[in-house]
């Protein structure tokens, strides 16, 4: 009778060990298959914002009526700055001489984008534009007009404009650049951009409010909120959630010491001005 009950006993336990092993695995599969689906629309996300970034990109080259040796190393200058995988590099070289061939307009595919990402990431994408439209020192008018008309398609408010164009200002020369050139070789001069970038202690405290994108008249929780705002924009984790790649992540690093620094400044600047 002990024996029997024993045996019983035994083949319970075995049952369940059988049961909880068999639970383990659907888990570990579970998990397994959601992990591959994460990547799988992780890499899809960061498809998507390549093929608009350097989609614009080609576009933006051609902005002044021909794309020269200066133009096309626009693709250059990014993967300089932001050393793609070799792959990922491939792939943005096809998009961007395809969009360069494209009777598409640069709207066309900013708006591509803009129907279907967050306010955060298109202005990420502005930002980045400004950065490889001024990498030759230059605005040409038909580049100043497609920045400032872009913030349209990308569903951003013309604001953004106005905030890039105080941001950058010393760090370009406005104009034709071809036209320059020709200016410079019949005996015409002009002053050279020199970069502005915002310096902690060294730089005037309104460029550390136009950084938080802030007036200097907001009280200290309007400032607080707008220093959240631009810290949750550029946060690399949130950026990364959204498909930029962990190569274009440099460019929000940046953009984050450049916050924080202003944040420090402007409240040093309060207390001292309090006391």
């Amino acid at each position: 009778m002990n024996h029997s009950y024993r045996g019983r006993g035994s083949h319970n336990d075995a049952l369940e060990r059988l049961k909880n092993i068999t639970e383990r695995l659907r888990r570990q599969a579970d998990s397994e298959r959601l992990a591959r689906q994460a990547s799988d629309e992780l890499k899809r996300r960061q498809k998507w914002f390549l093929e608009c970034l350097f989609s614009v990109l080609a576009k933006l080259a051609k902005a002044d009526g021909v794309i020269d040796e200066q133009e096309v190393r626009i693709a250059e200058r990014v993967f300089e700055r932001y050393p793609l995988a070799e792959q990922m590099r491939e792939y943005c070289c096809g998009v961007f001489n395809r969009a360069k061939k494209s009777s598409k307009t640069i709207y066309w595919y900013a708006g591509q984008f803009g129907d279907t990402q967050n306010a955060d990431l298109c202005i990420y994408i502005y930002d980045l534009l400004w950065d490889v439209a001024l990498a030759d020192g230059y605005l040409h008018p038909a580049e100043k007009e497609i920045l400032l008309n872009i913030c349209d398609s990308l569903r951003i408010s013309r604001g953004y404009f106005d905030v890039n164009y105080k941001r950058h200002m010393g760090s370009f020369v406005e104009g034709d650049k071809n036209e320059k050139k020709r200016n410079d070789r019949d005996g015409a001069t002009h002053s050279d951009a020199s970069t502005k970038q915002y310096v902690s202690r060294k730089s005037s405290i309104s460029d550390a409010y136009e950084i938080l994108e802030c007036g200097s008249a907001a009280t200290d929780d309007e400032l607080r909120s707008a220093y959240h705002k631009m810290a949750k924009r550029y946060h690399p984790d949130a950026l990364r959630a959204n498909g930029v790649p962990e190569e274009m992540i440099l460019f929000a690093t940046q953009r984050m010491v450049q916050i924080n620094a202003a944040w420090q400044d402007i409240r040093r600047h309060r207390q001292n001005t309090e006391q």
